[in-house]
């Protein structure tokens, strides 16, 4: 069992990183199953990038710090999301049918929905994490990342697969994403929110739960499911959202001396 779960571990740092791993299972079934480890990928990238932003924020300012952060993290995970991301406002702003929609995320060129959805989410994560309070921004790096995966995979329990004539599953009775698994996945998603403000937990979670919602009932009405490039564009969102949440919260003056730090 032990084996079988470190084996899909290595298989979700494969495909949902550039880290050259290789794991024994390698099949569409693994491959959906993992997705209950993307929290822990987040979390892997958000304490990275934490080690990147305490080293570089000494050497030179926090906008370069910043910077280089989110340069490492577009790297490390090849683009997958913000791939995901431009293709999906791509194909939802601008076809009307599901098969248009469905070509348009296909195609491999970046059209100007999803250019500008890139140039304004890099420029919203940028401006907010410059802003937040020094001692408050590493938590952020680390939060932000891991619950963003979390609430994207979790779609997969909940939605069916939006292409015909795929492997992915396409019921949500078939997805691994349930029971033990949707438990494990929620549980690491959330862990680090504690090391917030306790009066800001409940923000946080409403606020990406809030997110998951409506990506849902958008991808249900539009293409009658999701693809991955809808996974990628959920987390996308919902980092920029809790940033925005805690950058907002900790813009009010709030006492901070009641944050979990």
């Amino acid at each position: 069992m032990i084996t079988k779960e470190f084996q899909l571990f290595k298989a979700a740092v494969s495909y949902f990183t550039r880290i050259p791993v290789e794991s024994k299972l390698s099949n569409t079934r693994a491959l959906e199953e993992s997705l209950k480890f993307l929290p822990v990928i987040g979390l892997l990238v958000g304490l990275t990038s934490l080690a990147i932003f305490l080293v570089s924020s000494r050497l030179w300012s926090v906008d370069v710090s910043l910077l280089l952060v989110m340069i490492f993290q577009i790297v490390v995970t090849g683009a997958l999301h913000e791939d995901g991301l431009a293709d999906f406002y791509d194909g939802f702003c601008g076809g009307y049918q599901k098969e248009k929609i469905l070509a348009i995320m296909k195609d491999s060129r970046v059209g100007t929905f999803g250019a500008l959805s890139l140039y304004i989410t890099f420029l919203l994560k940028f401006m907010i994490l410059r802003d937040l309070p020094v001692a408050i921004l590493p938590l952020a790096l680390v939060l932000a990342p891991c619950l963003s995966r979390g609430i994207a995979a979790s779609i997969v329990s909940t939605v069916p697969y939006a292409r015909e004539n795929q492997t992915w599953t396409k019921t949500v009775v078939n997805s691994p994403l349930r029971g033990g698994n949707l438990f494990w996945l929620i549980l690491l998603s959330i862990a680090p929110v504690v090391l917030f403000d306790p009066l800001l937990i409940p923000w946080i979670l409403t606020v990406a739960i809030l997110v998951r919602v409506l990506m849902v009932l958008w991808v249900r009405k539009k293409i009658g499911g999701y693809t991955g490039d809808c996974l990628g564009a959920t987390q996308q969102i919902t980092e920029v959202a809790i940033f925005l949440v805690i950058g907002a919260w900790y813009g009010l003056d709030i006492d901070p001396t009641s944050a979990g730090i």
